[in-house]
């Protein structure tokens, strides 16, 4: 996936937050404007909170042909409390995160075919899980930029259909291993970062403008929308609810500050960086 960070020099008016906060991923030139000179230069985390923190809102991110802004990201947390049926969805597959990453990290050369299988049947679940809960999610966001994180879905699974194919090849299946690992980690963490925060805000504002009844809640399966039915009567919600950190694979941070991501590479357009 195709991520940039730009900074627009035209609207930065040399506050230095974003210096501040992510000293190692940007600086400011004679004119005090804002440049990135390493976008792999700071935690993931601290890019993000560097895109919220500007005063004019002059850094955004570009994912997919789609322009990510701190209005974007804002609010968010109010949107993990709601009672909407997204908000378990989201959770939901925040735990599935974790439990898929904590196995591929368990999961070594060593371990032979049936491992492997185990492995993927749990990928391929979470993937089908995922795309269904895409469609809800299509009703909150920019169709493009899910569309971007589909693609990911495409990614891994090549690296599925490669795991399988080299499964009884102790080299070639780590290999494998070691590729899913990475796509899976990848997509996870943009979904985190970026997609779940951005639906979440979007959430919180159309509740804020009472229109809090969204399109696309039928798209959730059974599974998928565990919990929607209490969501929708009042007073049959309990006080237990998971806390928002859970949306974000169950780390708990604050809105400002939470997790982005981390490109890969640079190239230099109107001061931006490429992934």
């Amino acid at each position: 996936m195709d991520v940039e960070i730009r900074v627009d020099r035209t609207r930065c008016i040399g506050s230095g937050q974003c210096v501040f906060v992510a000293p190692r991923a940007f600086d400011q030139d004679s004119d005090a404007k804002a440049v990135v000179t390493d976008p792999r230069g700071e935690p993931e985390e601290r890019i993000l909170h560097a895109v919220t923190a500007c005063p004019v809102q002059a850094i955004a991110l570009h994912i997919g042909g789609t322009v990510v802004a701190a209005d974007d990201l804002k609010d968010w947390a109010h949107g993990a409390r709601s009672d909407h049926p997204i908000v378990p969805v989201l959770e939901q597959l925040g735990e599935d995160h974790h439990e898929l990453q904590t196995a591929l990290s368990a999961t070594g050369p060593a371990d032979g075919p049936e491992r492997v299988d185990e492995i993927s049947s749990l990928a391929r679940a979470h993937l089908r899980l995922e795309g269904e809960a895409y469609a809800a999610i299509t009703a909150l966001v920019d169709p493009q930029l899910v569309d971007a994180f589909e693609a990911n879905h495409r990614v891994i699974d090549e690296a599925l259909d490669e795991l399988a194919a080299h499964g009884a090849d102790p080299v070639r299946r780590g290999r494998a291993m070691s590729r899913l690992a990475t796509a899976v980690g990848d997509h996870i963490r943009l979904e985190e970062t970026v997609l779940f925060p951005i639906a979440l805000a979007t959430l919180a504002r159309r509740q804020s403008s009472g229109r809090a009844a969204l399109t696309g809640d039928q798209a959730l399966t059974p599974r998928v929308g565990a919990g929607s039915q209490a969501a929708d009567a009042p007073g049959d919600r309990t006080a237990t609810r998971k806390s928002e950190s859970s949306v974000n694979g169950r780390r708990s941070h604050d809105e400002s500050s939470s997790s982005a991501v981390r490109p890969t590479a640079a190239t230099s357009s109107k001061n931006s960086t490429k992934a």
